[in-house]
C-alpha cells in the first residue's frame, strides 16, 4: 500500500507534466488536477488538497514567465507543423490521445468522422507524453485505415510519410521501417507552448529553403523522391489517375499535368510572398483553334496547349531541379482567373 509521503510524491510530478506538457487550457488542466489529487486521496482527510492547489498554481505562473522566453521555435513547434501537415496529406494525427494505445486509436477513430478522406491516422498517448517532458522522447503509433490486402503496403508507406514530414520540419526520427516498431522522436527539451504562439516555414527551420517537394497522384500525396514521371505522365495521359502534380514545398508553388483529348496540358503556378503567377504551358506555332469540347458547354483545350507526355516529362523535371519553365513553350498566363 502506497504511503501518503509516496501519494504526494506522485501527485508532485503528476502537476509538473500537467503544467509543462502543454495540452489544456489552465483552468481545464486544474479542473483536471483536482479531480486526480481528490481521487488519489480519498481515502484520507483531505488536508493536502489545498496545498496541491497552490502548487499547481504557482507552477502555472512559473511556466507562462518562461514560455514567454521562447523567441526561437522549439522541438514542439516543429511537432505541431509537421502534425499539422500531415493532416494536408490526409494522415489524422493526434498529439496526447488518451492514456493508452487503445484510447489512442480510439481517438482517432472519433477525429477520423471529421477527415472523411484521410487515409491513415498517426498518434502519441499520454503516457509517452510523461516519457517526453522528462526528456524521453516520443513513440509514434501509426497505421492505414485500409483493411484489406493492402494494409501493411500502406500502413508502411504511411510511416515513410510520417519520417519525411517530421525530418521535413527539422524533427530527427528513428524506425526500423517495419510495422513491430513505433516511430521514435529521440529526446529532446521539451517546450510545448499554451500561452504564446509561433509560425514557422520548413526554410526557416532548416536555415534556408528546403529543397523537398510533393507528388499528388489522382489525389494522394508522397515525397518526391526522383520517382520516374514518364509513367506517371502516361498515366494521366491515359485517364489510369485524374491528374499529377508536382509540388515545391517550402514555397507552394507547383506544376501539373491532367489528360485531354489522349495527351496532356500542363500548368505551372509560382508563389512569390506578394502573389502568384499561374501559366498554361503551350506549343509554339500550334494552332489557336479550340479542340472539340469534352464537356457539354465547355469549348475545349486549344490546339496548341495539347502536349505529349514526353513534353510533360521535361516540365516537370525543369520544375524538380528549381528551374523557370523551360524558355521553349508558350506562357499562357492565367492569373487572373485563378484569383490571383
Amino acid at each position: 500500500m502506497m504511503t501518503i509521503e509516496r501519494q504526494i510524491e506522485y501527485l508532485h510530478d503528476q502537476i509538473d507534466v500537467h503544467v509543462r506538457c502543454g495540452y489544456g487550457t489552465e483552468a481545464r488542466v486544474l479542473e483536471r488536477i483536482r479531480e486526480q489529487v481528490s481521487d488519489e486521496l480519498r481515502k484520507t482527510d483531505g488536508a493536502e488538497i489545498p496545498g496541491l492547489m497552490e502548487r499547481a498554481k504557482a507552477a502555472f505562473g512559473r511556466q507562462r514567465e518562461l514560455e514567454a522566453t521562447w523567441d526561437a521555435p522549439t522541438m514542439n513547434d516543429r511537432i505541431d507543423h509537421a502534425f499539422d501537415a500531415l493532416l494536408h496529406h490526409g494522415v489524422v494525427a493526434l498529439q496526447d490521445a488518451g492514456y493508452t494505445m487503445s484510447d489512442g486509436w480510439e481517438d482517432i477513430a472519433e477525429a477520423r468522422r471529421d477527415a472523411p478522406n484521410a487515409w491513415g491516422g498517426t498518434f502519441f498517448h499520454r503516457q509517452d507524453v510523461e516519457r517526453g517532458v522528462n526528456g524521453g522522447g516520443l513513440m509514434l503509433a501509426f497505421g492505414a485505415f485500409e483493411s484489406g490486402p493492402r494494409h501493411e503496403a500502406e500502413s508502411l508507406r504511411l510511416g515513410r510519410l510520417i519520417c519525411d514530414e517530421l525530418r521535413r520540419w527539422g524533427v530527427p526520427t528513428e524506425w526500423d521501417g517495419t510495422l513491430k516498431r513505433r516511430i521514435a522522436i529521440p529526446g529532446f527539451e521539451w517546450r510545448k507552448r499554451r500561452t504564446t504562439h509561433v509560425r514557422i516555414t520548413p526554410g526557416e527551420i532548416a536555415g534556408t529553403a528546403t529543397a523537398a517537394h510533393t507528388l499528388t497522384l489522382g489525389g494522394r500525396d508522397e515525397p518526391f523522391r526522383g520517382q520516374a514521371l514518364e509513367p506517371l505522365l502516361a498515366d494521366v495521359a491515359a485517364g489510369e489517375l485524374d491528374f499529377l502534380v508536382l509540388a515545391n514545398d517550402a514555397t507552394g508553388s507547383y506544376v501539373q499535368a491532367a489528360e485531354a483529348y489522349g495527351e496532356l496540358i500542363a500548368e505551372w503556378r509560382d508563389v512569390r510572398p506578394d502573389g502568384f503567377t499561374h501559366v498554361k504551358l503551350c506549343l509554339p506555332g500550334r494552332s489557336d483553334a479550340r479542340r472539340p469540347p469534352k464537356v457539354p458547354g465547355y469549348e475545349g483545350y486549344l490546339d496548341k496547349e495539347i502536349l505529349s507526355v514526353e513534353d510533360v516529362v521535361t516540365i516537370f523535371e525543369a520544375f524538380a531541379e528549381r528551374q523557370a519553365p523551360p524558355d521553349f513553350y508558350e506562357r499562357i498566363d492565367i492569373s487572373a482567373s485563378m484569383g490571383g
